[in-house]
């Protein structure tokens, strides 16, 4: 064996993808590596592994074993590439290694991969204590609730597989809720643009809190398309009885210019707003000084409540609540660029929308901030353009574009750009 592995031997290697555009985003890639043995000798326990700069591309072997004289051999790898992967070009090389004398020149090439479009997820919640409460809409140290979390899909991709999650603020602050039912997975789970869904959570509230507020996070995840929206949710706790008066009147927006009811989740003025009419219907209020501050209206599944300064008695009649889907992350839409370009730098250009309000737009390139727009240069707080020149490093430049309107409510978009690397010599 070692006078044959002395003897020259040497082969051509050739590359077949299973795709033969860019392959797509959670579906499977076959790279089959043929060598030709065109010497007169032949190559012992040859191999071969890869190389990139994608961690899904590299590491992948390939054992082609001995090949005699004239003859090929062909191995094959398969690779699943993840849902959540971003829309990308890189180049793989294959090294070869054989024993004795033996040698495959390198082989080089590129694999592209097109990226999923990306789900954008508006929430709304409603709360009820009805079972295991005493059902007045209120939370109270002992009770047990419910939280209903309505969801709706902004698009423009479609979901794959969504998880629920209901957990404490954190951070050493005490939780003031026993969470019984916070991981939840819906039994919708691919919506499409413009489709809804709704799980619910289950909680009791401690029984010896004595605090007026308590913080949960409300969450809902796409765990293989990694895309989130969620919301911190500030909880009023009545630790005394709430002085609830009950009445039966319709209202309208105070003021002469009109408008809508809006109708929160909670009586508090840090809960969103999930409903709205032009006339709605209270069947109480709650009364802790002796005057109304907040009037109740019966939800889809629970209470919601109207800032009594922002409404007023009306005898017109009550109309059909809509729903309003208010929590939700910036969309972030950046103008198609290309994934392999050999230039110092690119151009980016996009829009950040938020009817909430935004309150800046960052972009970082490899974790290194470049570009940064405040809400005081908006021309609008819900919709603002964007255009910056961003550097371009030699190889993966991760570009991550950021518009916020909270501290947890973040719209994101990833691009992944390679710069070809140039040769040291």
């Amino acid at each position: 064996m070692s006078e044959l592995s002395a003897e020259p031997a040497e082969g051509v290697a050739n590359v077949r993808l299973s795709s033969e555009g860019p392959v797509k985003a959670g579906e499977e890639l076959k790279v089959t590596i043929e060598v030709e043995n065109r010497s007169a000798h032949a190559l012992h326990k040859l191999r071969a592994i890869t190389s990139s700069e994608s961690p899904l591309l590299k590491g992948h072997e390939f054992l082609f074993g001995h090949i005699p004289a004239g003859e090929r051999r062909s191995w094959s790898q398969t690779i699943k590439v993840d849902p959540s992967v971003r829309s990308r070009r890189d180049e793989v090389t294959v090294n070869f290694t054989a024993d004795g004398r033996g040698a495959v020149a390198p082989l080089s090439f590129p694999v592209e991969i097109q990226g999923n479009q990306r789900p954008l997820f508006a929430l709304r919640y409603e709360l009820s204590d009805e079972r295991g409460g005493n059902g007045d809409g209120v939370l109270s140290p002992g009770e047990e609730a419910s939280i209903t979390l309505s969801f709706m899909n902004r698009g423009p991709g479609e979901s794959v597989e969504l998880l629920g999650q209901l957990s404490n603020e954190g951070k050493g602050v005490a939780p003031g809720l026993f969470i019984k039912q916070g991981r939840v997975q819906p039994e919708r789970q691919a919506l499409k643009v413009g489709e809804q869904g709704e799980l619910s959570f289950a909680f009791r509230v401690k029984e010896g809190w004595r605090e007026e507020l308590t913080k949960v996070f409300m969450t809902l995840v796409d765990t293989k398309l990694r895309e989130s929206s969620g919301e911190l949710l500030t909880l009023p706790i009545f630790t005394a009885p709430p002085t609830l008066k009950a009445l039966k009147v319709n209202l309208k927006r105070a003021g002469a210019s009109g408008g809508v009811v809006e109708l929160r989740a909670q009586p508090h003025q840090g809960a969103p707003v999930v409903s709205s009419a032009s006339v709605v219907t209270a069947d109480g209020c709650l009364t802790p000084q002796g005057e109304c501050t907040w009037y109740r209206v019966k939800g889809s599944v629970g209470w919601l409540w109207a800032e009594a300064s922002q409404a007023k008695v009306t005898t017109e009649r009550s109309v059909e609540l809509e729903p309003m889907f208010s929590i939700s992350p910036p969309a972030v839409e950046i103008e198609p660029v290309a994934h392999y370009l050999d230039a110092t730098e690119v151009e980016l250009k996009g829009v950040a929308r938020c009817p909430e309000g935004l309150e800046d737009v960052m972009i970082y390139v490899n974790n290194r901030k470049v570009f940064f727009l405040s809400k005081t240069e908006m021309k609008s707080r819900t919709e603002a353009s964007f255009s910056s020149v961003v550097p371009l490093e030699e190889g993966v430049n991760l570009i991550s574009i950021y518009a916020r309107h909270s501290e947890h409510r973040t719209g994101h978009e990833l691009i992944v750009i390679t710069r070809p690397k140039r040769s040291k010599d």
